[in-house]
C-alpha cells in the first residue's frame, strides 16, 4: 500500500495532489463567477443611470424644441411630457425618503408601505393611460411622425409598465 493511503485509512484525511488541484480549480471557479456576477450588476446600474439621464435629456429637449408650436395636439403632448418629468423627479424622491424611513423605523409599518407602493403604481397607470389617449387622439393625426409624439407614446407605454410592475412587486411582497 501506498503512504498516502495508508495515511487516509488511520487518519481519515486525505490530502493528495489531485484534491488540492480540484479545490483550487473550484476556487476559481467561485470567484470568477462573483467577479461576472459582480461586472454584470455594475453594468446593469451604469446602464439604468444612463437610461434615466437620456429620460431627462430627450423630456427636456423636446420640451424646449416644440415649445413655440401653438398647433392643439402638439400642446398637449407638450404639457403631458412635462408633467410626467415632475412626477418622475417627485416620485423618485418620494422613494427615496420612504426607503430612509423604513431603515430608520423598525417599527414602519408594513400597511403604510403597501399603501404608498399603490398609490405610486396607480400614479404611473394614470399617467401612462393619459399619455396613451393623447398620443392616439383621432384628430391629431397630422403629428404622428414627429419625435414628440413618438417619445411621448414610448414613455405613455412604460408608464403603464412601470405602474402595473409596482403593482405587482406590492403584490408579490
Amino acid at each position: 500500500m501506498s503512504s498516502t493511503f495508508k495515511k487516509y485509512i488511520e487518519t481519515r484525511e486525505y490530502n493528495s495532489v489531485n484534491e488540492n488541484y480540484e479545490n483550487r480549480n473550484l476556487s476559481l471557479f467561485q470567484n470568477m463567477v462573483v467577479y461576472i456576477g459582480g461586472i454584470t450588476t455594475t453594468s446593469l446600474i451604469i446602464g439604468f443611470i444612463a437610461a434615466i439621464i437620456s429620460y431627462y435629456y430627450f423630456c427636456i429637449n423636446f420640451l424646449v424644441d416644440y415649445k413655440d408650436n401653438n398647433k392643439e395636439c402638439i400642446g398637449q403632448i407638450w404639457n403631458y411630457i412635462l408633467t410626467t418629468l415632475i412626477c418622475f423627479v417627485v416620485i423618485s424622491f418620494s422613494l427615496g425618503g420612504v426607503q430612509t424611513d423604513i431603515n430608520k423605523n423598525e417599527d414602519y409599518n408594513t400597511n403604510q408601505k403597501s399603501y404608498a407602493f399603490i398609490i405610486i403604481g396607480m400614479i404611473w397607470v394614470s399617467l401612462g393611460i393619459w399619455g396613451i389617449t393623447e398620443t392616439n387622439d383621432r384628430e391629431c393625426q397630422e403629428i404622428i411622425d414627429t419625435s414628440i409624439w413618438t417619445f411621448a407614446n414610448t414613455i405613455s407605454i412604460i408608464h403603464v409598465l412601470i405602474g402595473f410592475l409596482t403593482f405587482m412587486i406590492n403584490y408579490l411582497n
